[in-house]
């Protein structure tokens, strides 16, 4: 069994007085995870205000359930022993187990599981507890800082390997295919589905995902790599030279690293959001490429990719002490290729960490 991360789970309750809620109920894989430690397929997870935590499985997950997860008790649908609920699907067990406010969050749930769970013969109130799950994840307990540390240095590995694998001739779905195996053998236990490797005018796109093109000398190539250890994320940004560099993409590249450098010297508890790609921007447009920078600063990292807080200009997010977010400043011109460099950045008390030891310095192959 899975040691409980109890920081978290006390979080939570708190919220759930804070709201009023009896009870939280998730059936998508990232708040199962989030709530029962582990990743049990096709079932639900209950949360209690008292803090009890359950799972409703499958017959099929029943016993494995009990392995992977911190949860207190598990049950089962649709099969016959003492731990079944006499129900013919998951959502009508669930629908047994719950009474008073109940927490949905809305973003997170199919319109069928919605649909069958308010109109099923009930004694609860449906909330919306979207909200309070993201702000609640938004704030990494040190459990979840040292699987992100881990996950983050997985990607630099895999950012090192596959920058000593470019060399001429080599196309740019050849060196994602090649890490993409390196971080399955290295013990990810998932890897971003499509790795960017842009090189040459591709690197103008943001999300130039690995194509059939050949890198060859004088490119720019950028690589954003994203994996996870022990689910959650880690997501770096590098982008390197092969054999020469334009000198307007050196100007370029100096420009994202004062920008990169700059915004998280901005980063402390209680600064905005949009603050901090305030000050990314602002170095990106005294530079004159203001209109290249397409994109926002960066956004939260966890369980999932993208998540609170947004670093952009429209974001209403405080930064809060242990929050991790990315920064990643680019600059994109169509026909000449662009730069983005990511680092991940725990927001600490008195300031920042940044979790990256891989230099950022300009590196040419």
């Amino acid at each position: 069994m899975v040691v409980r991360d109890r920081d978290r789970i006390n979080r939570l309750v708190g919220l759930m007085e804070e709201h009023d809620l009896d009870y939280i109920v998730v059936f998508d894989e990232v708040n199962l995870h989030y709530i029962a430690g582990g990743i049990v397929d096709y079932s639900a997870c209950i949360l209690s205000s008292d803090g009890v935590i359950y799972l409703v499985t499958p017959p099929m997950e029943f016993e494995r359930a009990k392995l992977v997860s911190w949860v207190d008790d598990v049950y089962m649908y649709g099969g016959d022993s003492p731990k079944s609920i006499k129900a013919d699907s998951l959502v009508a067990a669930v629908s047994r187990m719950v009474e008073g406010n109940v927490g949905l969050p809305f973003n997170y749930i199919t319109h069928g599981q919605f649909n069958r769970l308010t109109s099923s013969n009930h004694n609860f109130n449906v909330v919306d507890c979207d909200s309070l799950l993201l702000r609640a994840r938004a704030i990494k307990t040190s459990y979840e800082v040292n699987l992100i540390r881990d996950s983050v240095s997985l990607v630099e590995d895999g950012l090192e390997y596959a920058i000593n694998y470019i060399s001429d001739g080599v196309s740019e779905l050849e060196v994602a295919r090649e890490s993409i195996v390196y971080y399955y053998k290295a013990g990810a236990d998932k890897v971003y589905s499509d790795l960017i490797v842009a090189s040459g005018d591709r690197a103008a796109y943001p999300h130039g995902r690995a194509s059939e093109k050949v890198i060859v000398k004088g490119d720019v190539i950028t690589l954003d790599y994203v994996a996870s250890r022990g689910g959650y994320w880690g997501d770096v940004t590098r982008t390197v030279f092969l054999n020469r560099v334009d000198e307007e993409l050196r100007r370029v590249y100096e420009v994202v690293e004062s920008a990169l450098n700059e915004a998280i010297d901005s980063i402390y508890p209680g600064v905005k959001a949009s603050d901090v790609d305030k000050v990314a921007r602002s170095v990106i447009e005294r530079e004159g490429y203001g209109e290249y920078f397409l994109h926002s600063t960066g956004h939260g990292l966890g369980l999932e990719v993208h998540e609170s807080p947004r670093l952009s200009k429209k974001s209403d997010d405080v930064l809060e002490a242990n929050m991790v977010i990315t920064v990643e400043p680019g600059i994109y011109i169509k026909g000449l290729g662009g730069v983005r460099i990511e680092n991940d950045v725990l927001v600490r008390s008195d300031g920042r960490e940044v979790l990256n030891r891989l230099s950022i310095d300009l590196l040419v192959l």
